[in-house]
């Protein structure tokens, strides 16, 4: 059985704020960061063979950075590996 992406890809895996966001980006390069379920360096291998920039593997937390055009993003919701797809924003740790 094929597997038909639904129009709005698998939504659990993109919030629906970043979702509308990533629509009204369409074709704009973005930034995001990518959790992957499996072996982390094989799932970027993956994403460079589709066109995707990754930027950084990020093994602690099984993920991937990369920047590629919002579709994209969108449309690799639907792939059953990915977990979560979210903004790449900066972090700070603060000392207390």
């Amino acid at each position: 059985m094929e597997h038909v992406p639904s129009e709005q890809g698998d939504h659990h895996k993109i919030s629906a704020e970043y979702y509308a966001h990533l629509q009204r980006l369409a074709n704009q390069p973005v930034q995001a960061i990518v959790r992957v379920e499996g072996d982390v360096a094989a799932r970027a291998r993956a994403l460079v063979s589709r066109g995707f920039d990754v930027r950084r593997t990020l093994h602690l937390i099984s993920a991937l950075a990369v920047t590629a055009p919002a579709h994209m993003l969108i449309a690799l919701a639907d792939e059953p590996w990915v977990l979560a797809i979210e903004p790449d924003v900066p972090v700070r740790a603060y000392d207390t």
